[in-house]
């Protein structure tokens, strides 16, 4: 059985990121690709049989305007975290005749009900919430391209995400990215990158490989798994948001904040537009002390030995303290560039007994930049529209939209 993701562009001239893991959690392929033709290729060989694919894109759209009951159920929970889905309806044009990844599904022959048992399957996912759940983040990271973001800032972000994936390797449900040559290339990418359009050229298959992981996650976690939505109107899957994590606290001196008190000043034309350098420079130095010293340690994150990366690390890492997730046990504080990771039995002292927990052994911090209103999805695709503003509600792996089914 093979678990796909897809990072699946709104149209067909910005590239698709693709990825594929084996059921030993091996990643066998990781890549892009445009057109609808060129993506039913990659994955082709990969869904003969049994498979499961993780589309992040919505596949099941029927309101004509305003949100999904999926998106408002999600972002109650999600939104505190910076991690609220944009609206999906019928009257935008992108989907008048349906949805992209329905197209792709069917072309494929896939199943997209979530509830089924078919044996080649194909389900919505949402990276953003995943990484949450997963990292116990407390606000998502900021690796997707947008004004206001340095470029030392989006590489230090989407480098802490690659770690995150990377741990994977020692959950219980692991991934193994580590040993793929195109990921070992993509990460010398996005280290040695001088541009953002470099970055941003990444983010696509990075993305992919968490939607793969969820697919996975879902296989093998069923319980910790929550379905947002129904095959009716439309749905999101997710691995669950841990009952007990908290969101970052809103950073007042954000640089979307800068904008807004600009505008609400009265500022306008070129008097914004005298802002943005500001803005772009406050972007720059804010991630000053995250970029500290990564020039002269770029040899060691693309050659070093496991040691070297270890001691890089613990110059700069403070001891943390495990957590308990949904039947995940995660070591929550993250500093630097590639961690040693750790899993086993530990002292569930809540329960007084010892517990082996299912998921990710990983561990991002809750600081970085962006402040409560920032969604982090790639400009060009318009990827979910605005946050919902619900308050935060009890997160359950039975959703009750779910309830009766």
């Amino acid at each position: 059985m093979y678990f796909v993701g897809v990072d699946l562009a709104w149209g067909e001239r910005n590239p698709t990121g693709v990825a594929v893991v084996d059921p030993e959690g091996r990643l066998v392929r990781i890549g892009t690709a445009r057109d609808d033709a060129a993506v039913v290729a990659a994955l082709w060989p990969y869904v003969q049989g049994d498979c499961l694919v993780a589309i992040d894109a919505p596949l099941v759209v029927t309101n004509q305007t305003g949100r999904r009951p999926a998106e408002i159920a999600l972002n109650r929970d999600f939104h505190p975290f910076q991690a609220g889905a944009h609206p999906a309806n019928t009257g935008k044009p992108e989907f008048a005749a349906g949805p992209r990844g329905a197209r792709l599904a069917n072309a494929l022959g896939l199943d997209m009900d979530p509830q089924s048992s078919a044996a080649r399957r194909a389900i919505e996912v949402y990276p953003h919430p995943a990484t949450v759940a997963l990292f116990r983040l407390g606000r998502t990271l900021k690796y997707k391209v947008k004004p206001g973001r340095g470029l030392g800032q989006l590489r230090s972000e989407l480098l802490r995400l690659m770690d995150g994936v990377e741990g994977l390797a020692a959950a219980a449900v692991p991934l193994r990215v580590a040993g793929n040559d195109d990921w070992i290339g993509l990460r010398r990418q996005v280290v040695t990158a001088e541009r953002k359009s470099d970055l941003r050229r990444a983010e696509d298959p990075v993305d992919a490989v968490v939607c793969a992981y969820v697919a996975l996650y879902a296989d093998r976690c069923p319980a910790d798994v929550i379905t947002y939505g129904d095959f009716t109107t439309g749905y999101i899957v997710t691995p669950a948001l841990p009952s007990d994590l908290a969101p970052a606290p809103r950073e007042p001196g954000s640089l979307r904040s800068v904008r807004r008190r600009a505008q609400g000043g009265g500022i306008d034309g070129a008097g914004v537009a005298g802002v943005e350098p500001v803005v772009d420079q406050l972007g720059d130095e804010e991630q000053h002390d995250a970029g500290r010293g990564q020039d002269a340690d770029q040899q060691v994150l693309l050659t070093g030995s496991a040691g070297q990366r270890r001691q890089q690390i613990q110059r700069r890492q403070a001891p943390h303290d495990r957590q308990r997730s949904w039947g995940c046990e995660v070591p929550t504080g993250f500093a630097g560039v590639t961690a040693q990771h750790q899993y086993g039995h530990v002292d569930d002292r809540e329960h007084g007994q010892q517990q082996k927990r299912c998921g990710a052994p990983e561990h991002l911090d809750s600081a970085s930049a962006g402040d409560r209103g920032d969604i982090d999805d790639h400009p060009d695709r318009d990827r979910r529209g605005e946050q919902d503003r619900h308050p935060r509600g009890p997160t359950s792996r039975t959703h009750p939209a779910q309830k009766g089914r």
